[in-house]
């Protein structure tokens, strides 16, 4: 199975912060002094050059925190099985002042297994859920909260509902939690009582390099608006090399962006996807086909959003099948879901337990043919031939 790649890194709660605006804005200004002075001295290149080189330097600093900062750990890398209710692509664009289009990755919402669309968690719950006994309470409330959740044991569903929840590591940051809502299309009508609109949906992300690779063409461009600002001191034709360096560095960000939205993830080739999912909101009726899904990934907060966990980035996903709509839509999911979670985190747990790719390095282990025929050092019995499968 592949491991996604990954470009982001999530902070500790401890080390989070907001959006630096005041950097920003500082770096900002600064720009903007030295265009003012350098135009009061008749020096338009590098008065132009100078406040180009500090809005680059405002906007990688914006870049580094959302690449390292915003998304919150909440614990590891963990699983989720469900099926997949909602799809929100990349939106590649030649445009390169939408800076929208650098999130280059491919996000999708998993109706966690065996919760319908309609299902919430109680409003009791939500307007507390910072409090330290909230989870608790939950748990204990479980069996009285049908028909808002299905009437399952809290055990059967305890490691599910937890990746949706307000985790108590983030309780002191003072930061909003929402949760994530189902389509308007299905909304229940009326809403049920004591219910809060926060449905058993996890969103998950495929990363895909944008904002990576639009930081590093910011450091390019900087470093071109500089060093515009710097020759256009020199007497005669450095205002024309200074002119010359500035606009080539402007057709870089206008061509060089565009291209980078197009650096975009999509859905997996590999686990049984070929490359395309087929989401419960687009399936068009009681018998369209929903994919289900195995995910695996890094547990986070995104801060960036109104509140919600994620799993972001995915490591990996696999395809354990489909459903009908209509049967997911009516809580008729296939009977073994959680069996097959179980033993996929069993089978993941020894593949990055420690020491598990020290042995995968070792010689007898490296071979691309059987080792009874590439010769590696390693002896192995000849096959029964009774064994040989038929």
């Amino acid at each position: 199975m592949d491991w996604f790649p990954s470009y982001t890194q999530c902070s500790s709660p401890s080390g989070w912060y907001k959006v630096p605006v005041w950097a920003i804005a500082l770096l900002a200004s600064v720009g903007g002094l030295a265009f003012i002075l350098a135009g009061i001295g008749g020096a338009w290149i590098a008065a132009v050059a100078a406040l180009m080189a500090m809005v680059c330097l405002a906007a990688i600093t914006f870049c580094t925190w959302w690449l390292n900062v915003r998304l919150i750990c909440l614990g590891g890398d963990h699983s989720a099985i469900g099926a997949i209710y909602h799809l929100e692509p990349p939106q590649p664009t030649w445009n390169a002042f939408d800076f929208g289009a650098y999130d280059t990755d491919y996000s999708f919402n998993l109706l966690l297994w065996p919760f319908i669309p309609q299902d919430e968690l109680p409003n009791s719950f939500v307007s507390n859920q910072w409090a330290a006994s909230a989870a608790g309470t939950l748990a204990t409330d479980w069996p009285t909260l049908p028909p808002l959740v299905p009437n399952v044991p809290w055990a059967t569903v305890e490691t599910q509902v937890d990746r949706i929840l307000a985790q108590q590591s983030m309780a002191s940051l003072g930061i909003t939690f929402v949760g994530q809502q189902i389509e308007a299309a299905d909304q229940p009508s009326p809403q049920p009582a004591g219910g809060s609109s926060q449905n058993f949906l996890l969103h998950c992300e495929i990363e895909g390099p944008g904002m990576r690779d639009f930081r590093t063409l910011l450091w390019v461009l900087f470093g071109v608006f500089v060093a515009a600002a710097i020759i256009d001191a020199i007497p005669v034709i450095g205002w024309i090399i200074g002119l010359i360096l500035a606009i080539l560095a402007f057709l870089a960000f206008l061509f060089g962006g565009g291209a980078i939205t197009h650096d975009d993830a999509s859905p997996p080739t590999g686990g049984g996807w070929g490359g395309a999912f087929h989401s419960f909101d687009e399936a068009g009726g009681p018998d369209g086909t929903v994919d289900l899904a195995y995910v695996y990934g890094r547990w986070v907060y995104d801060s960036l959003h109104d509140g919600w966990n994620e799993l972001h980035p995915l490591h990996f996903m696999i395809k354990i099948g489909d459903a009908k709509q209509g049967d997911l839509a009516g809580g008729n999911w296939p009977p073994d879901l959680g069996d097959k979670q179980k033993r996929y985190d069993g089978l993941y747990a020894g593949i990055n337990a420690p020491g598990a790719a020290g042995t995968q390095a070792e010689p007898p282990n490296q071979w691309t043919v059987h080792p009874l025929l590439d010769g590696c050092g390693s002896t192995y019995p000849e096959p029964n031939p009774d064994d040989v499968i038929k």
